[in-house]
């Protein structure tokens, strides 16, 4: 047997407040070299997120994570044009899966 999986994706791209935890991938941007600030909350069961920095204003955008399974503060610094990473919240914390340019803090 095989599982379907179906990816959304927000057509909004966000340059702050809460990032969906209904769409699997997000597109974040920051505005005229300003930075930016999101934050991803701890969903109510397992969940696959994409994060994607699609345009760069000048600033980094910084996303803070609730349940954070990498340590530190628990955030997320994209910085280019491109950075990327898929998240995976699975036993109450959010995990990397995969990164392309981020910085976990």
């Amino acid at each position: 047997d095989a599982n379907i999986i179906n990816v959304s994706d927000d057509s909004n791209t966000l340059q702050s407040g809460a990032i969906s935890l209904t769409d699997t991938v997000s597109p974040l941007s920051t505005g005229s070299s300003n930075a930016e600030a999101t934050t991803l909350a701890a969903p109510t069961g397992n969940l696959v997120k994409i994060l994607v920095f699609v345009a760069d204003g000048g600033g980094d955008m910084v996303t803070t994570v609730t349940n954070a399974g990498w340590g530190g503060n628990g955030t997320i610094t994209f910085s280019d044009l491109g950075d990327a990473c898929t998240l995976v919240y699975a036993g109450s914390k959010w995990y990397v899966s995969g990164n392309n340019g981020c910085t976990f803090a």
